[in-house]
């Protein structure tokens, strides 16, 4: 006998009535198996006879059958179950593991789409960063490829938080969710940074303060106590992640509003106050003069080193 059901209680039940029929076959109907169970006293006696007795002590056909429909169907309810679980756990990690990709996409996605397109409240990061990131000279709208994404993480909740002081930014920040934040922070990042172009002259233009600059860059001034430039923020100016941004490339416009600003007061967003006690070391013809050269700077060769 094979009982079939896609309901594992429902299985169970017709399983135990199957055994009952099976039983009370073989018992006979004046003498069902169940008799010893009767509440009723005058009853009960007469269930101890016949095959129902031979169930009980171990004897006759019907013992052996039911035994063995009941452990065949006990062991296929447990296969099935173990089954059915198996199938479950395998979808969800099948789901797990395709959605992880997904989510990632998304996030790249998204920070492509404010760079490029905005979102509602939010205009589009190219219109006043550029088509690359790589900043407006013109009007002093910083770079931001090449960036390390932690920086910029920082700077955008900064702007949000007020411990940096800008009308378009601190509006636009403010908008942001932090899922926004983190999604175009990690595009910028991941854009190239500011490259030297081989045949420059950046000196050319202004010799006197880019010279000038070039020496605060590397070597710093050291009789005002301001330390070199490339000291803390890297060799050529590239950034040291999370605290230090890349200078190099910066357009000069955007690179003295930031000094001035720390002088000011206006910024105060700086690890242990570094930017602001060497701002108000510096003159303004020595911010002039730095600005100027980080905005395309060219190392020192060894022999002006």
């Amino acid at each position: 006998m094979r009982i079939r059901s896609s309901n594992p209680r429902a299985t169970c039940v017709m399983a135990t009535g199957s055994i009952l029929i099976l039983l009370q076959r073989l018992g006979g109907r004046d003498n069902p198996p169940h008799a010893s169970l009767h509440s009723d006293p005058q009853r009960a006696p007469s269930a101890r006879f016949g095959p129902q007795r031979a169930v009980e002590s171990g004897q006759g056909p019907a013992r052996s059958l039911a035994t063995g429909l009941l452990s065949r169907q006990v062991s296929r309810l447990r296969n099935e179950t173990q089954k059915g679980m198996k199938v479950k756990l395998t979808r969800l990690i099948m789901t797990l593991s395709m959605a992880m990709p997904m989510q990632q996409a998304h996030a790249e996605v998204t920070g492509a789409a404010l760079a490029q397109q905005g979102a509602p409240g939010v205009p589009a990061c190219l219109s006043c960063h550029g088509a690359r990131g790589e900043g407006l000279a013109a009007t002093g709208f910083p770079r931001l490829a090449g960036q390390s994404t932690a920086y910029l993480e920082k700077q955008l909740r900064a702007f949000a938080g007020g411990q940096r002081v800008s009308p378009q930014m601190q509006a636009i920040a403010s908008a942001l969710d932090d899922s926004q934040i983190r999604a175009v922070a990690a595009y910028y990042g991941k854009l190239p940074g500011w490259q030297a172009a081989p045949s420059a002259n950046p000196a050319a233009a202004a010799p006197e303060p880019w010279t000038r600059g070039q020496k605060l860059a590397i070597r710093g001034n050291w009789d005002k106590e301001i330390p070199a430039c490339f000291a803390c923020h890297g060799p050529a100016g590239e950034g040291i992640a999370p605290h230090f941004p890349a200078l190099s490339g910066q357009p000069a416009a955007y690179t003295r509003s930031q000094l001035k600003a720390w002088q000011s007061g206006t910024r105060s967003n700086d690890p242990h106050g570094l930017m602001k006690s060497v701002a108000l070391r510096m003159s303004p013809a020595e911010i002039d003069a730095v600005s100027a050269y980080l905005a395309n700077p060219l190392p020192l060769s060894p022999e002006e080193r």
